[in-house]
């Protein structure tokens, strides 16, 4: 639009480098309608409320918040991270705090935006580490300054699938094909990846997949809490989850079906490893639930745990 670009990296650098390394609130926006906002969190939830509000008011329809929080935010039952949170003056619960503020005044408008939560650990100088990402609260690991600016950026203008999704990070260093191949596992989430031996071959892989995931075809096999459908892909299968109870007929006129539910299940693909060209890789994705079905984590461990341990066992 020849608009000055709403984020700028290096500013964002300069902001956290001024607070000595860790959160504040830094709004990136001078316009009065704003594509993407990011607000840092500091030890003050008043400040993260206040900034959150003001940061959503400036947001154009179809706009993206990021907020910036802090690694442990979803884990303060536990008591390592209780102490660590307790000694910094509870400033990772000002960040839950802040993450809640920021879905339930988004949830209150009546223009629909995005939200992204990426969560960080110490903000370091520097950091030897390759860049790390999970879909989920796991890392308790530190982030240099200029990978936490871009993650900031990249969340907030450049990778969609870190729209309406929070994540971790981690890491000091990254080339383009990292950040990218980082950044897949959000979509699905992704749950888990292998790296396959390098005299793999990808159709026998695929083609193990395909009949590996039959093992789970019998209601309840293999430890399973929850029966589930097999559907061959060309890079793999789906173990889509299904209730008996729920389960729809096609008969009938078109008005008189019912929708069928998303109720989850597992992805599982073989593909070229992109970091390592010459290798391969299975990657595991959860599959869409609907908003008010819970997540069945018991059946999609079950199927995780086997998934890693005969892959190892065979491929690796």
């Amino acid at each position: 639009s020849g608009k000055k670009p709403l984020i700028d990296s290096e500013l964002i650098a300069q902001q956290v480098r001024a607070l000595g390394y860790s959160p504040l609130v830094a709004p990136t926006m001078d316009d009065a309608k704003a594509a993407a906002v990011i607000v840092i969190c500091d030890d003050t939830f008043a400040n993260g409320q206040n900034s959150v509000k003001t940061a959503i008011r400036t947001l154009e329809a179809g706009g993206n918040l990021v907020v910036a929080s802090r690694q442990g935010a979803t884990q303060l039952g536990n008591l390592a991270l209780a102490w660590k949170n307790a000694r910094s003056g509870g400033g990772v619960t000002k960040a839950r705090e802040t993450e809640d503020c920021a879905k339930l005044a988004a949830s209150a408008l009546d223009k629909a935006i995005s939200i992204s939560i990426v969560r960080f650990g110490d903000i370091v100088p520097s950091d030897k580490n390759q860049l790390v990402v999970t879909s989920d609260d796991s890392l308790d690991a530190p982030i240099s300054i200029p990978l936490a600016a871009r993650a900031l950026a990249q969340a907030a203008l450049v990778i969609p699938a870190a729209r309406n999704t929070s994540f971790s990070i981690s890491g000091g260093e990254a080339t383009e094909i990292d950040w990218q191949d980082e950044f897949l596992k959000l979509k699905g989430p992704e749950l888990l990846r292998l790296d396959a031996a390098s005299d793999a071959n990808l159709e026998e892989l695929i083609l193990w997949l395909s009949e590996w995931a039959t093992l789970f075809r019998q209601p309840y096999s293999q430890g399973l809490t929850t029966p589930v459908d097999i559907i061959t892909q060309d890079d793999g299968a789906i173990l889509s989850f299904y209730d008996k109870q729920q389960r729809t007929t096609t008969k009938g006129p078109p008005n008189a079906r019912r929708r069928i539910p998303k109720l989850g299940g597992i992805r599982i693909l073989a593909e070229s490893n992109p970091r390592f060209p010459s290798g391969l890789r299975i990657r595991a994705l959860r599959q869409p639930y609907d908003p008010d079905v819970a997540v069945k984590e018991m059946s999609e461990q079950a199927i995780l745990d086997k998934l890693k341990r005969d892959f190892t066992s065979q491929w690796a």
